[in-house]
């Protein structure tokens, strides 16, 4: 009977040894997989990073650029033969779609007398620019991390809107 204690007692201190090696085998497993789903990005609306731009002989005109987007709004600046646009896209109903326009005209005034500004603020993923009187406007850090940046690409919009030719 001391024999049958012995092979029954060390049975079971295998056992519990393998199943604390099982546990922390997995424990290590799930770890490894949780780290890499961390390290992955997050699926999202896709979204071109190029802006869009009219190429004309050896001539490179920016015509629009996404300046704010999260997973709600999406603020794009567009050049039409109005001047600039402001267009928002917005997953709320009613509540997007063409914002401002800076006529031709004005797009010249706001370059001449340099009313276009950039204030990136102290939130972390955004900021805030201002053209002419179109004040407090929301942009993305993630999209431009430098505030020059975001004002050379509004100068460039600028310039491009002012010197659109009227078709």
């Amino acid at each position: 009977m001391n024999m049958t204690y012995v092979l029954i007692h060390d049975a079971f201190d295998w056992i519990n040894t393998m199943s604390q090696a099982v546990m922390a085998l997995t424990t290590v497993i799930m770890g490894v997989l949780a780290y890499k789903t961390y390290l992955e990005s997050p699926n999202q609306k896709d979204v071109s990073d190029e802006p869009n731009t009219s190429v004309k002989g050896d001539d490179y005109h920016l015509m629009e650029d996404v300046v704010f987007n999260t997973s709600k709004q999406t603020t794009t600046l567009k050049v039409t033969n109005l001047g600039l646009e402001c267009h928002l896209d917005d997953w709320r109903a009613k509540k997007g779609g063409l914002q401002w326009i800076i006529s031709k005209e004005d797009c010249k005034r706001v370059l001449e007398n340099n009313m276009y500004s950039v204030n990136p603020g102290s939130r972390a993923l955004s900021g805030r620019f201002n053209i002419g009187r179109k004040r407090n406007w929301l942009y993305s850090k993630r999209l431009f991390p430098e505030p020059d940046y975001l004002k050379g690409v509004l100068k460039e919009l600028l310039t491009n809107a002012a010197d659109q030719n009227t078709n």
